[in-house]
């Protein structure tokens, strides 16, 4: 009788820890975000040998930085040189003429100072010149909104879900934040073509009209909220 007692006991106790325990329910929120990029990384190099060293390396670089300021390029603040490099090594082995090349990056806002990059150096017999990458400089910024409209969402969905059945949603008790890459599209790189026509630098603001995709920034939240009865 004691053993059968007790037994009925622990189930008692079971029940109502079973009974008092809350329901969830575990919903996902998404969110997309679209912007335009505003740091747009153009890299080119000039080398003596485009023109079969006809043109010292240092007069190809006057050129170039003065078509870049035709199109409205501050120099020191948009531009960027990196060190120079020859093939010495080359024309000791093989007697080959030296050439020396330098790499540069100009940095630019908006598709339309693209443009008028890309035509500057065209101008001046640069073909060599393309996007190596997009970016925002409030990135950081905008990912963080982008995860507030998503738990912002699952919030809106569990409360739904819930009154469908007469419920609703108390405290989020589990919050997952799962890191998705943002999106950038190089595909109008391409659009490089179309300065192939461009005769000379020209002024700020001037070159074909082009326009980049924008960069894509998903975030997706999983959240768990007590369902009430």
């Amino acid at each position: 009788m004691m053993l059968c007692l007790a037994l009925l006991c622990a189930g008692a106790a079971v029940a109502q820890t079973a009974e008092s325990k809350d329901g969830y329910i575990e919903v996902n929120g998404y969110n997309k975000t679209e912007v335009e990029p505003d740091r747009i990384y153009i890299s080119f190099q000039i080398d003596e040998k485009d023109d079969k060293g006809k043109t010292s390396l240092a007069q190809r670089e006057k050129d170039m930085l003065r078509a870049l300021e035709r199109a409205g390029i501050d120099l020191d603040k948009q531009l960027t040189i990196n060190d120079m490099s020859s093939n010495f090594q080359k024309y000791v082995f093989r007697r080959q003429d030296i050439f020396q090349s330098r790499d540069y990056q100009v940095v630019v806002p908006n598709a339309q100072q693209a443009a008028a990059v890309f035509a500057a150096l065209q101008g001046v017999g640069i073909s060599n010149a393309n996007i190596t990458r997009m970016d925002r400089s409030d990135i950081d910024k905008l990912r963080l909104e982008s995860k507030v409209l998503a738990i912002k969402a699952a919030k809106e969905k569990a409360t739904v879900l819930a009154e469908a059945i007469g419920q609703s949603i108390g405290k989020a008790t589990m919050i997952q934040d799962f890191e998705r890459p943002m999106v950038v599209n190089y595909s109008l790189m391409r659009a490089k073509a179309s300065y192939d026509t461009a005769e000379a630098a020209p002024v700020a603001g001037a070159g074909p009209a082009i326009e980049f995709d924008k960069i894509k920034i998903e975030s997706s939240i999983t959240v768990r909220f007590v369902l009430n009865r």
